[in-house]
């Protein structure tokens, strides 16, 4: 414990971050929390997790029920109190503690034995399931899960992902294993009824599929008889219509099953892998993907079951397929073997039409990442302005980096503007003035896209004041033309704001007064402009 807090529990419990308390809560009124015991100032409890066992919370109070101190056994770092913790003083708050029994004699003789640790296959997948269907129910209103439901459905299956995280910590890869492919058959059943706008569901499926990956390895690696039974399970769990239209998930838990297989059990990832190609040939929509995941899971399996060397082959014979190209690319570049993947590279990219919209493509990424490796710095220098000149105005703080360091970048630097402003839209290239802090450049591209003007009226007020105010007062007058709602009227006065704040306090008060005789009969735009006009003689 090492923490001190002198407030009431209510008021204690106010300060908690929203999330925690709600989590806590119903915890508390699942009726998780179990032998609340107090002893004068310090209380005690039991309350049950994403854990088979109990967490232990302890709290410290004061004379006047403040709370002083706490501690709970679980792994939370997320914060200072744990939703364990928020269930605990919700019981105390309600009264739900006992008393201290005296000692007897008996106690500390025998120590009572823990209980027997189930299996995921057993007690605590079936709780598991129990745990995040509750949460279902309670997130689901009217026949429909929101977004912040689904949020709320996403915390509780991370919790249970935590749970097989530590089973696969403990080297109990087939109950790590059975969690995880529950929770990613749940979370397939969810994308489907609920808001997933958050990305909430996304990042707990993808640390479901590396928490299987990475379990699924070990067990591979290990000398475990489980792995068929664990296989079988995984290959069913793929087979759950709750994949149908998440085929991404579904060969993502098929690869996991690819590094289990054995010479009898082989034959039935095949089968399986001809029906879904089967059925990719009866689809349009996202047919390529298919076909290309589809052959992706087919070189897993031939690693585990024939080497490496069976594998590179089957590469090769494949390499019209963009993802097992990037396969092949990786396995040269762990190899060392730069000069194959940079052909490999090389071959796609001469192909490639490359869009001015969409920016380089992937075999130009990893042309660089091949040349940062191998060391090839003439190479990445020229690969960074290729794709720099491409749309990936990332690159440019590196590729400013290496030619300084080269010694290069006062002779080249002129040249490689003339190159952006002949090949990039022009915003792309204001993009890169700015950050240059070129000015005079700048200027000149506001003058021909005066919409502009205030992106970057900060860098250009100073220099050019009357100028740029000029372009300012304009566009305003354009936006009130233009405005029709409350909305449009806000967005109008926030350019007046940006006006003020950068040296056009004068311009945005006589524009002010200007605005308000042109629209007398805007009540909502005149509000707005009160309410700047108030905003901007508070800050001059």
């Amino acid at each position: 414990m090492n923490m001190e807090r002198l407030d009431t529990i209510r008021e204690f419990l106010s300060h908690v971050e929203p999330r925690i308390y709600d989590r806590g809560a119903r915890y508390y009124e699942d009726g998780m929390v179990a032998r609340l015991v107090r002893d004068g100032a310090h209380c005690s409890a039991k309350v049950s997790g994403s854990d088979w066992e109990p967490y232990d919370v302890d709290i410290l109070l004061t004379e006047n029920d403040r709370v002083k101190d706490w501690y709970c056994t679980c792994p939370y770092d997320g914060g200072d109190v744990c939703k364990h913790v928020v269930a605990a003083l919700i019981a105390i708050q309600n009264g739900e503690t006992k008393a201290k029994k005296p000692a007897s004699k008996a106690d500390g003789k025998k120590a009572e034995a823990p209980p027997e640790m189930p299996g995921a296959s057993g007690q605590e997948l079936a709780a598991a399931k129990d745990s995040i269907r509750a949460s279902i129910r309670r997130n689901t209103h009217r026949g429909y899960i929101d977004m912040r439901g689904c949020d709320a459905v996403c915390y509780d299956m991370d919790d249970v992902l935590e749970t097989a995280r530590r089973r696969m910590e403990r080297g109990q890869y087939p109950e790590a294993i059975a969690l995880a492919q529950e929770m990613l058959m749940m979370g397939a059943k969810l994308a489907c009824e609920a808001d997933t706008s958050s990305g909430s569901l996304n990042d707990t499926m993808a640390a479901a599929l590396e928490l299987l990956e990475d379990a699924a390895a070990r067990l591979a690696d290990s000398e475990s008889a489980e792995k068929r039974p664990v296989f079988d399970g995984i290959l069913k769990a793929a087979k759950n219509k709750a994949f149908d239209g998440w085929d991404e998930w579904r060969y993502s838990i098929l690869n996991c099953a690819a590094s289990l297989a054995d010479k009898n059990s082989a034959s039935k990832l095949n089968a399986l892998l001809e029906q879904l190609l089967a059925a990719a040939d009866q689809t349009e929509y996202g047919r390529d993907y298919m076909v290309e995941a589809n052959f992706e899971t087919r070189f897993h399996l031939i690693s585990a079951m024939d080497g490496p060397q069976a594998a590179r082959a089957f590469l090769s014979e494949h390499l019209e397929l963009p993802r097992l190209r990037e396969l092949a690319v990786s396995l040269d570049m762990e190899a060392g073997d730069y000069a194959r993947a940079e052909k490999l590279c090389l071959e796609k990219a001469e192909t490639v039409s490359e869009s001015p919209y969409y920016g380089p493509s992937r075999w130009h990424e990893l042309l660089c990442a091949i040349y940062r490796a191998s060391g090839q710095e003439e190479k990445l220098t020229a690969q960074l302005r290729t794709m720099l000149l491409l749309g990936k105005l990332d690159c440019y703080d590196e590729l400013k980096r290496r030619l300084q360091a080269a010694g290069r970048w006062e002779r080249e630097y002129r040249p490689l503007l003339r190159e952006v402003t002949a090949s990039r839209p022009r915003y792309e290239y204001m993009r890169i003035l700015a950050r240059e802090a070129e000015v005079e450049l700048l200027m000149e591209q506001v003058r021909e896209a005066p919409d502009s003007v205030f992106t970057y009226v900060k860098l250009l007020a100073k220099q050019y004041p009357e100028q740029v105010f000029t372009l300012c007062v304009s566009q305003i007058r354009t936006a009130a033309e233009r405005a029709q709602n409350r909305r449009d009227y806000q967005k109008l006065c926030a350019l007046l704001s940006k006006l003020a704040d950068f040296g056009g306090a004068a311009e945005a008060r006589r524009l002010i007064i200007e605005l308000r005789e042109a629209y007398p009969r805007r009540r909502a735009m005149q509000e707005e402009l009160d309410y700047v006009e108030r905003q901007i003689v508070k800050r001059s």
